[in-house]
């Protein structure tokens, strides 16, 4: 038997958000912010703020919430524990674009309109902090895994600038220029050491840099066309995922920089013929797929006999059920054209869409590179 709550009408253009401990469920409707329970639905806070609500965030530990009005420039918290604690934060004259929870959930991040600056507001000790010209409003600005600091894409005389900024009292850390046209965003790694930064859309063009402003890479897949859409890093920071506007997402790994696969995208909106072409294959000639699953892509180096100039051979790999894979190989024949891939050594998996497959040498081909794993016939990404 299933128990279902009461009804509750929600008008158009309400806002409704979750708190992150799951707990809590905030509304939103013109000037009142309803935080209820979110198992039984009933009123935990009812709050009447000064203007129509257009924003509502929850701080990171559930404890407060805030809601904002940018047409008024005001930000309004509150406390779920406290009924009797409220906060109320004016910009005045310089407006506000965007509002924001810093980690440790007790400071608010406001961003003045036109990028004129970032103020950081204490709610503990009623400090206020100021970052001048911050390039975005909406983006560029990531913290540190441990909260120890904040990244933040600037636009100084006309060039981008990274600042680094220490949470504990926001004083600036590091500042250093980016070789960037004009920056579209930034992320930092899940272990801290490197801060990807990708350029304009008009050009594919991703730089790492280290945190104390040393570039370590400056990575294009091609030139003249389209570049990056977006970027995002592995949890373990080992890989780096590059989405561009080719429809293929190509991911680096942390040692060289080069790319270690390539997954090519298929919108469901559309059917659309992918043109693969097997280079360095013998027998190596077009072939046109229109599978619409996602198809991965592996180079692997090989040395014919007799042949000095080392060539690739590109293998698809057809993504299946979980641990196993089907291999196509160009110039295979019909008997070899489809094989299942068992996976047998655990360190050497490659994650594509929550599913771990292993991605199989080609023998045929010569020269491989083998786990050293008792028994495993896959060689290292």
């Amino acid at each position: 038997m299933i128990d279902f709550s009461d009804l509750y009408k929600k008008e158009s253009g309400a806002l409704c958000l979750f708190s992150p401990n799951g707990a809590y469920v905030a509304t939103a409707v013109q000037q009142r912010l309803v935080v209820r329970d979110a198992q039984t639905l009933q009123v935990v806070g009812l709050y009447d703020c000064a203007d129509a609500i257009q924003h509502i965030a929850w701080s990171n530990d559930s404890e407060y919430i805030l809601s904002a009005s940018f047409k008024e420039a005001c930000v309004e918290i509150w406390s779920i524990g406290d009924p009797d604690w409220t906060a109320k934060i004016e910009e005045g004259f310089s407006g506000l674009s965007a509002v924001t929870w810093a980690p440790d959930a007790r400071s608010v991040l406001s961003f003045a309109e036109f990028q004129l600056r970032v103020t950081i507001w204490n709610l503990v000790t009623k400090e206020t902090s100021y970052i001048q010209y911050p390039k975005f409003f909406d983006k560029g600005y990531d913290f540190r895994s441990d909260n120890r600091y904040f990244a933040l894409a600037e636009r100084r005389e006309s060039k981008d600038y990274i600042g680094i900024y220490d949470c504990h009292d926001w004083s600036l850390v590091k500042q250093f220029s980016t070789e960037t046209i004009d920056m579209e965003g930034l992320a930092w790694s899940p272990d801290g050491k490197y801060i990807a930064v990708w350029d304009t859309p008009l050009d594919y063009k991703l730089l790492v840099y280290a945190i104390d402003g040393r570039c370590l890479v400056s990575y294009f897949a091609y030139r003249d066309n389209l570049g990056i859409k977006s970027i995002a890093w592995a949890p373990s920071g080992q890989f780096l995922a590059v989405g561009s506007f080719d429809q293929k997402v190509r991911l680096l790994n942390h040692y060289t920089w080069n790319p270690t696969a390539e997954f090519e995208h298929s919108g469901s909106s559309h059917r659309r013929a992918a043109l693969h072409s097997a280079h360095g294959a013998p027998g190596g000639r077009q072939t046109e797929s229109k599978d619409r699953r996602s198809v991965l892509r592996v180079q692997q180096r090989r040395q014919d006999a007799g042949d000095e100039e080392r060539q690739y051979a590109q293998h698809t790999l057809d993504l299946g059920p979980l641990g196993s894979a089907t291999r196509r190989s160009p110039g295979a024949t019909a008997a070899r054209a489809r094989r299942k891939v068992e996976p047998r050594c655990a360190r050497h998996f490659s994650f594509v869409h929550g599913q771990r497959v292993h991605l199989p040498v080609e023998r045929d081909y010569g020269r491989r590179q083998g786990c050293r794993g008792a028994g495993c016939q896959f060689f290292r990404l």
